[in-house]
């Protein structure tokens, strides 16, 4: 987001403030690196499902049967008071998540402990594809302005973490995969996570087109996309946070890495969903991607009016040749 608002102004008042923050990112980097990869594999790992924003992603269950659930904090829970029962995280889940915290906060929170005593450490592939983002806009920001230095340390991480994502990819599955840190275990669940790359390099769209084609897959089986785990599996759940629902925040991520690396037609099949499942559901933070196969029709509200498939397929064609959205 700096660098948009970088390249995207030509005050010089705003361009100094935005200078002036280069520093700090560069010293969160470092600290990513330094407390979270302490072997300098190029992977950083989260110690916490929450640290990875996809708070019940099917991905963390196995690693997280490893933390011990400790006492219910049932009591403690604030989303039991407006959120649905089968839209939240469950209860064994949030106990494990409170246990972590705890632990956490009795061994003083210190990062130089908490990475060798957490019983959750994953080396999520989602949040490195984020941080490869991250290093690639702040190496363009550091040399930008003149920061030779700085700008050649994060190439030096950029680097490192393009080969350790590269090392993520499964042939056979045509899809990224992160990996538990505690056991070595690549967790082999097709959820959104392994679609970010796509958001962190331009060029994976076009060095991995069955990855691609993987998400193309999950599109032609859900009337909203993109859904945040794969349409069909045994752990797929379209109403429960990160086990299935859309969330428009990766929406807008896959919109921009498949605009980078050439694939407008697909960003705006996204981008399109993104709009029809909104004005659809309204405001609301995460929206059921609704299975095709179970629906047999695909209908979006769009204006107060209900639009077929094959219409709507036509319009995404139209959108595709002009290069906007047409309604």
């Amino acid at each position: 987001m700096v660098r948009r608002l970088f390249e995207c102004t030509l005050d010089l008042a705003i361009r100094s403030r935005l200078t002036a923050l280069l520093p700090k990112l560069l010293a969160w980097h470092r600290w990513c690196y330094s407390a979270r990869d302490p072997y300098g594999t190029g992977m950083v790992s989260i110690i916490h499902p929450w640290e990875s924003g996809m708070d019940n992603s099917p991905l963390w269950d196995d690693a997280l049967s490893a933390v011990d659930p400790g006492p219910s904090v049932a009591h403690l829970r604030k989303d039991t008071g407006f959120a649905a029962a089968d839209e939240r995280p469950t209860a064994p889940e949030y106990d494990r998540y409170i246990n972590l915290v705890i632990r956490f906060r009795d061994n003083g929170y210190r990062a130089d402990r908490l990475y060798d005593i957490s019983p959750f450490r994953v080396a999520d592939v989602g949040f490195n594809a984020i941080l490869q983002r991250a290093n690639r806009d702040l190496r363009f920001l550091l040399a930008g302005t003149g920061d030779v230095a700085g700008a050649a340390e994060v190439a030096t991480m950029e680097q490192k973490t393009e080969t350790a994502i590269a090392r993520c990819w499964h042939e056979e599955d045509g899809f990224f995969y992160g990996v538990d840190t505690r056991t070595s275990a690549m967790i082999r669940k097709p959820g959104i996570a392994g679609l970010l790359p796509l958001f962190a390099d331009a060029a994976a769209a076009a060095r991995h087109p069955r990855l691609v084609q993987r998400l193309e897959s999950w599109l032609a089986r859900a009337a909203y996309g993109a859904p945040s785990f794969e349409p069909g599996r045994p752990e797929f759940e379209p109403q429960r946070y990160w086990r299935g629902p859309v969330w428009l925040i990766v929406n807008w991520m896959l919109i921009d890495g498949l605009r980078r690396g050439g694939r407008d037609d697909l960003a705006a099949r996204i981008r399109y969903d993104s709009l029809g499942v909104g004005r659809a559901y309204g405001l609301r933070r995460i929206f059921p991607p609704a299975d095709r196969r179970a629906t047999r029709r695909l209908r979006v509200l769009l204006d107060g009016r209900h639009i077929s498939a094959s219409r709507r397929r036509k319009r995404i064609e139209t959108s595709r040749r002009r290069g906007v959205l047409v309604y």
